[in-house]
């Protein structure tokens, strides 16, 4: 149960941390995240996603 509510809580920092306009620290934690739930139970590939969408979206 500690672990998975550890990679959770990764999955929220990262986005806290896109909300709040530092996508490099999010993408970080989002990498970390994949590093350490290699099936992505968790989703972060998603949020991953969508950070590239929103840099896609910058140099547009």
């Amino acid at each position: 149960m500690a672990p998975r509510f550890f990679l959770f809580s990764l999955k929220v920092y990262a986005y806290l941390r896109m909300r709040v306009g530092d996508l490099a620290d999010g993408c970080l934690a989002l990498e970390k995240l994949l590093e350490l739930d290699l099936l992505d139970k968790i989703g972060a590939q998603v949020l991953l996603d969508v950070l590239a969408r929103a840099e896609e979206a910058e140099d547009d």
